[in-house]
């Protein structure tokens, strides 16, 4: 895949993020640039949700604005500025569908305190991520959308453009050079800065932390991502005690799998009904049918009566044969990572 399209995918954009805002070992090829400089993640997949007088009130202007926006992440500074962060393909006009959504996230930045539940003087910033050769036309729309919500007497909200470079050395985050936005996540990582060290010809796209979001269409191979499942799975039936019935939260066991990063997840409606299913469906094919496992929607339970019962339900785990494909509809890439032991 080319390097200008790996930089314009929604999930490889996400991940780097991740990688950034996540601690690393001393000597990692990844440096987590993004908390170095005093960012931590709150959520990931975060729903803004105006209430229902905000809504009427949006409702009545005669420039459109998104009522009911979601973030791709929400992080907060250590001066406790909030950080609205959405990825993005590239840049976008005034008169798009891309622009209403951004005005909507204008509103949702400047009134962050009822749509979440912070303090009233809570403070927030938007930044989009994008390619870096789209950042500065980014920021131009950006800036014109700011001053189009103050000019409605919303205020006025800072903004920003990082950008996503992919050298022949690594993968960089942020500004090559100012723009025109206020904002300060984008003014932190002016200069760019290395997040990822890559080797001469080493594919581009990162050990994912994240392994997949409702808007992601990126279409790695799904081999790593199953072979983690099945390995989880192995762990966690040797763990079970003989003569108890023991419950596995499809949560928690996405948490294995990916540093706890869905502890974060913001929109819980997109995780039970669009990240839930593609765990349960895989199970099915691991356990195969196997009268010791209940699978249900979110969870799953194992009865363990021997040692015997516990080998042979591992060793049907360790042999099933999992197709090709991933469930129809639905897609699931992972990269599993070596570097850190933090799960």
């Amino acid at each position: 895949m080319p390097n200008n399209t790996v930089a314009a995918d929604n999930l490889f954009q996400t991940n780097v993020l991740l990688w950034a805002l996540l601690p690393q070992p001393k000597g990692s090829r990844i440096v987590p640039v993004l908390r170095e400089t005093g960012h931590e993640l709150v959520r990931i997949e975060c729903p803004l949700r105006a209430g229902l007088v905000e809504r009427a009130e949006l409702a009545k202007l005669t420039v459109q604005i998104s009522q009911n926006p979601a973030v791709d992440l929400l992080l907060v500074q250590r001066n406790k500025r909030y950080v609205l962060v959405e990825c993005k393909s590239g840049s976008f006009g005034i008169a798009t569908d891309q622009a209403e959504q951004a005005r909507g996230m204008l509103v949702a930045a400047l009134r962050l305190s009822s749509r979440i539940s912070l303090p009233a003087d809570t403070v927030a910033e938007l930044c989009y991520v994008v390619p870096m050769e789209e950042t500065s036309a980014l920021d131009v729309t950006l800036v014109n959308l700011a001053q189009t919500i103050a000019s409605l007497g919303f205020g006025t909200c800072p903004t920003g453009a990082l950008g996503i470079s992919i050298k022949e050395d690594g993968v960089y985050l942020g500004l090559s050079a100012p723009l025109s936005g206020t904002g300060e996540c984008q003014a932190r990582l002016t200069p760019e800065q290395k997040v990822i060290s890559l080797s001469p010809g080493e594919d581009p796209r990162p050990l994912y932390i994240l392994p997949w979001m409702p808007k992601a269409n990126n279409a790695l191979d799904l081999q790593a991502f199953r072979e983690q499942l099945r390995q989880q799975l192995l762990v966690w039936v040797g763990r079970v005690r003989v003569n108890t019935t023991t419950v596995l939260d499809y949560e928690d066991l996405l948490n294995r799998m990916t540093r706890n990063v869905f502890k974060d997840w913001g929109d819980r409606s997109s995780l039970n009904g669009e990240v839930y299913p593609v765990i349960e469906k895989w199970i099915a094919v691991l356990v195969g049918g196997d009268s010791r496992i209940i699978i249900r929607r979110s969870s799953m339970e194992v009865a363990i009566r021997s040692q015997e019962d516990r080998e042979q339900l591992q060793e049907g785990i360790r042999s099933a044969s999992l197709p090709a494909p991933a469930p129809e509809g639905e897609q699931l890439p992972l990269q599993m990572h070596n570097e850190s032991s933090n799960t």
